[in-house]
This record gives structure tokens, C-alpha cells and sequence, in this order.
């Protein structure tokens, strides 16, 4: 039966999707100035040393910046979310930003660490430890948190969902048993 399954999954999901032209190693391989994130992060980093503070204190947007490279006319951002984040609000916007969205999951999973020996915490901790993979991710893709694209957004919300479940269920605690924690 598993070879069974394992050859259906392969004819019907595998065999189109390994050695299609939207792979990173065939990109690589076919060196197209297009698909090189690095030279998609230089374009990036010089429209940012051209607007430190930001493209929306000038009045710009990406298509107002892109127009004069030959490679990126066509409005391809850099495939880094953050870079983009910061080209568009600047670094102080943009860090306060950030640090005001990310402090409190940054603070449960502290928190969650601190007592990972607890049964309680487990779940929380799979829930950081996966919103923290897929904030990695964003560092060479675009779907994050803010754009509201991919799991980060069901991960950020149950990540403060069962933390309100988990405060909630010890102060219920704490008046049914008011001895216990007295």
C-alpha cells in the first residue's frame, strides 16, 4: 500500500513540480539577470541610498524608482520583505514599526522558553518556533506578516489567541481555587 501511495504521489504531484523552469536551481543555472536576487537586493539598496528616509516621505513608490534600470523596469521588488518594508517607510518608521508588531509573540516565546519543560507550553512553543521559520522565510521571499500573504497572519493571531486562552484559563483558576493561589 505505501508504494502504492508513494508511486501515485509521484506520477500526480511530484512529477510535474521537480524539474520545472520555476526552479531555484534551474534559474541559477540558466543565470538570467531577472531571477538573481542578489542584483534584485543591490536595486533595492540603491533606491534606498537614494531615499534614506523612506519612499513614502517623497511622495514616491516603487514604479516612481525603478524606471531608469533596464533589468528591473517591469516592477519586480527585491524578494525580501524587510528590505522592501524599510525602502518604503525608511529605518525609523520602519524599525518602530516592526518592533511594535513583533514584541508581544517575541515576548510570549520568551516567556514560552522559560518553562519549555511545562506540558502547558508546548503548543506555544510550535506556534513560535513556526511563526519564527516563517519570518525567516520573508528574508528571501515577499509573503509576511504585513502583506497579509501565506501563514504568518493565522500564526501571529493563534499565537496571541492562545495566549489569551492561557491567561484566561488561570484567572477562571484562580476563582474557582482561591486557596491554591493565595
Amino acid at each position: 500500500m505505501i508504494l502504492l501511495a508513494s508511486f501515485l504521489f509521484f506520477n500526480y504531484v511530484l512529477k510535474d513540480n521537480l524539474g520545472g523552469a520555476e526552479n531555484i536551481l534551474t534559474k541559477n543555472e540558466h543565470n538570467d539577470a531577472s531571477n538573481d536576487r542578489s542584483g534584485l537586493a543591490m536595486e533595492n539598496l540603491r533606491i534606498y541610498t537614494e531615499y534614506p528616509f523612506g519612499l513614502i516621505f517623497y511622495g514616491k513608490n516603487w514604479g516612481d524608482v525603478i524606471y531608469r534600470d533596464y533589468v528591473f523596469s517591469s516592477g519586480i521588488t527585491s524578494h525580501n520583505a524587510y528590505l522592501m518594508f524599510f525602502t518604503y517607510l525608511g529605518p525609523f518608521a520602519g524599525i518602530g514599526l516592526l518592533l511594535a508588531i513583533y514584541y508581544k509573540p517575541i515576548q510570549l516565546f520568551l516567556g514560552a522558553v522559560r518553562f519549555i519543560r511545562k506540558k502547558e507550553n508546548a503548543l506555544m512553543i510550535c506556534l513560535c518556533f513556526s511563526f519564527i521559520g516563517i519570518c525567516l522565510n520573508a528574508l528571501s521571499h515577499n509573503p509576511w506578516l504585513l502583506s497579509a500573504d501565506g501563514p504568518t497572519v493565522f500564526l501571529y493571531f493563534s499565537i496571541l489567541q492562545l495566549h489569551h486562552i492561557q491567561t484566561r484559563a488561570v484567572a477562571e483558576d484562580a476563582v474557582l481555587n482561591p486557596y491554591i493561589y493565595a
